[in-house]
């Protein structure tokens, strides 16, 4: 029997070995190609085989269908279109920063409120003088990730079109800004949100009912909906193949046990079905000999004595939730049946790791391996103190090209974090950064000038020794971290296990014992600013300034200085 998410698509008829594709034409193009179906042969008799197969040719055929029903008008968007996207982009950035209010536990600092409140004015007045000049340079990307996000094509980038969404795309963040500043201090009355909606579709008629006639409808199944969801995904470039691996094996999890059922019947109840069952399967369920040839039901009655993890099975709901916040806000589901499922745990976030304290630190540094210089490879030697300094996650620091490190404005040489397809990769948009150099880093121990004489050697990258693989160029370096530090005697305590990934809980917790600049950190480091309006509308801070408010005041009392003497060091003199 044909697996759920496919079981549309394949058949077998009899006396033949191999299984077929069928896919129905939509209605509006039977007149012109004079046929309900498409059916071909997959030429395989192989199941897995067959599946991969049909999965493209659905894909292909989906694709087709829907420019061919879309044609060329896209490119020519009218203005009651355009007014319906910017409303609904309002509404959008208006929800997702009262949700992100909602969020907070830990109420607010009087300073963090007016660091705020300053924020939102000075980039009302960025967004203004921009409007002024008609420079699109920074709302450009915006207004791509929306038409992405809305499936449109055909709209040229430099376009009178393209020219008149960021124009008005440029209004909305405006119109966003002044309603935040009003909302940050309490200030509820500008009446926006549902009924601004209501009245705004009232207003359009014709053209809103025009648009929701070409909407799908409400039968979409969940296989359609996960193949959408992932289509868009890969279409916008957010997923990494590993990302793409995890999540669709979870999505694909989903859908075994809940059947490919229409998603507008999925509620809660369903979910706390999915739940229950996720608390009874086995931990690595499809990687599992003994399991990953059976059905959920021969699993589930087989007997299982090695259950999933509270962490792992709040991974399945996390991911199931992504796709169906998805689809609310695409119309295929009125609410999200997974939110608020995830089982309780008995850590908080910043403790699933700890950082590492003085005695950890001088374990690592006054090793043998560092105080006789006896470490084999470069890599070795610089991974643990450029994570020191820096905080960089550690496949940022193992890919680094030497083009990466340079010298930037006003002198400050940095770590150029940015992704290059095929060559490398970024966790998430916010960890492209630029990274000053510490002075330990770019004094003491002359990293520029290591850089040139790796350079003069004909290298193109900081440590050539460390091979790219499918997570990236960190596999390697991650092992021998591990045994490095068992090596050194650092034990896990109470706040969590130490590896590698304690580098940055170390930093972030140094910075904030020093009571350095929230926003700045959290550049430095590469993570969201945990604001909507500072993380999607805000300027890089330079290089200088990053440099001269955090990094410079990562002082650790531990003596570093034999470290200057490594053959890994060129010494300038």
């Amino acid at each position: 029997m044909a697996h759920p998410l496919f079981s549309t698509y394949l058949y077998r008829q009899p006396r033949s070995p191999h299984f077929f594709f069928r896919i129905r034409i939509p209605k509006w193009l039977r007149r012109v190609v004079r046929s309900r179906e498409l059916r071909y042969t997959l030429k395989t008799a192989d199941l897995t085989d067959a599946k991969y197969r049909a999965m493209r040719l659905a894909k292909t055929a989906k694709t087709l269908f829907a420019r061919m029903r879309k044609g060329e008008f896209m490119g020519e968007m009218t203005k009651e279109t355009i007014d319906r996207l910017m409303q609904e982009e309002l509404n959008r950035l208006l929800e997702e920063a009262e949700a992100d209010r909602a969020a907070t536990v830990v109420p607010w600092t009087r300073e963090r409120l007016e660091n705020q409140e300053f924020g939102l004015w000075y980039l009302e007045g960025e967004a203004r003088e921009m409007l002024a000049l008609n420079d699109y340079n920074e709302i450009s990307s915006h207004v791509d990730e929306l038409l992405v996000a809305h499936g449109i094509e055909g709209v040229e980038k430099g376009g009178e079109t393209y020219g008149t969404l960021c124009r008005e795309l440029l209004k909305v963040h405006i119109r966003f800004l002044e309603v935040e500043q009003r909302r940050l201090t309490g200030d509820y009355t500008d009446d926006l949100g549902k009924e601004t909606s209501m009245k705004k579709a009232s207003q359009d008629g014709p053209a809103i009912l025009s648009e929701v006639s070409r909407l799908p409808d409400s039968g979409e199944r969940l296989s359609q909906i996960i193949e959408k969801f992932a289509e868009e995904r890969k279409r916008a470039g957010v997923w990494k193949p590993k990302s793409e691996v995890e999540v669709m094996t979870s999505l694909h999890l989903l859908l075994e046990v809940l059947g490919d059922v229409q998603v507008a019947a999925i509620s809660n109840v369903t979910m706390r079905h999915f739940k229950e069952t996720l608390l009874r399967l086995p931990s690595n369920l499809r990687k599992n000999p003994a399991y990953r040839d059976k059905s959920i039901k021969e699993v589930l009655a087989a007997g299982v004595t090695k259950h999933m993890n509270p962490s792992t099975i709040n991974k399945q709901l996390d991911r199931a939730s992504s796709l169906f916040k998805w689809a609310v806000r695409n119309g295929y589901m009125d609410r999200n049946p997974a939110e608020g499922l995830q089982l309780p745990t008995s850590k908080r976030a910043d403790e699933y790791r700890a950082a590492f304290d003085s005695d950890d630190l001088k374990k690592i540094f006054h090793s043998r391996d560092y105080l006789e210089d006896t470490h084999k490879y470069g890599y070795r030697f610089w991974l643990p103190v450029i994570a020191l300094f820096t905080g960089m996650r550690l496949n940022e620091i193992c890919q680094l090209h030497l083009e990466d490190i340079h010298e930037a404005d006003e002198g400050v040489y940095v770590f150029d974090v940015r992704e290059r397809k095929g060559v490398t990769d970024t966790k998430t948009s916010s960890s492209e950064r630029l990274v000053p150099l510490h002075n330990f880093l770019r004094v003491d121990l002359n990293l520029p000038d290591y850089v040139a004489k790796l350079r003069s050697e004909g290298q193109t990258r900081l440590f050539p020794e460390l091979k790219k693989r499918r997570d990236g160029y960190g596999q390697a370096a991650s092992r021998w971290f591990s045994r490095y530090k068992e090596h050194c005697g650092i034990v896990e305590g109470p706040g969590g296990k130490k590896d590698f990934h304690s580098f940055r809980h170390t930093v972030s917790n140094k910075l904030k014992q020093v009571s350095a600049e929230h926003f700045p950190t959290q550049e430095l480091l590469g993570h969201s600013t945990g604001s909507i309006t500072f993380g999607r509308y805000g300027k890089r801070y330079s290089p200088k300034l990053l440099k001269e408010q955090v990094v410079d005041r990562l002082v650790y009392d531990i003596d570093l200085s034999h470290l200057k003497k490594s053959r890994f060091v060129v010494n300038s003199k």
